[in-house]
């Protein structure tokens, strides 16, 4: 079972860097392209990338992360439904409280700054914002995927009894086939 879960973990990964791929990409190209670098227009390119790395997150933990899993027909609209919670409340809320740890941000600009690397103070608090509310978002998506999202019908199951059943219609000898070869006998 251990096993399981530490594939199950790096192919979250794995998938979470895709998806967030998806999304610098796509986000690139609507800003870039399609509004020609319009800075007005950021938060509408933004909100297309999300869009489209959203349902490649989904599509790809459904066939990847959890594709032993069968996550119902309602899994697509809680995983869009719960990636917006988590963008307009959990995000929010993250960034807010991880920006008030300033002490560990200007412990971590001293430590850059000794070392001689050119990043800023608002870079090193920015980047800690950013990655400590990742890691704490990815945790959370990670639980609420595998116990209510994905669900815990495992497809093969399903799959191989429904294979099960066609087979055994297949080979067992039908009532009439079974009469009419008793009565050749007698």
């Amino acid at each position: 079972m251990h096993k399981v879960v530490e594939r199950r973990v790096l192919k979250f990964i794995g998938v979470g860097l895709s998806a967030a791929l998806v999304d610098y990409v796509v986000y690139t190209f609507a800003h870039m392209v399609l509004f020609g670098g319009n800075t007005d227009l950021i938060p509408v390119a933004q909100i297309i990338s999300l869009v489209f790395a959203t349902i490649a997150a989904f599509f790809l933990h459904s066939n990847i992360t959890w594709k032993d899993r069968d996550p119902g027909k309602s899994g697509i609209i809680k995983f869009f439904v719960w990636n917006l919670v988590v963008l307009l409340v959990l995000r929010s809320f993250l960034s807010w409280f991880f920006g008030l740890l300033t002490g560990l941000y200007e412990f971590a600009f001293s430590i850059t700054s000794a070392i001689h690397l050119p990043f800023s103070r608002e870079f090193v608090q920015g980047t800690g914002v950013f990655v400590l509310m990742n890691i704490v978002t990815m945790t959370i998506n990670y639980f609420l995927y595998d116990n209510f999202i994905f669900g815990k019908e495992a497809k093969a199951a399903t799959d191989k009894s429904a294979e099960h059943s066609a087979d055994q219609r297949k080979t067992a000898p039908s009532k009439q086939s079974s009469k009419s070869h008793s009565k050749t006998e007698d």
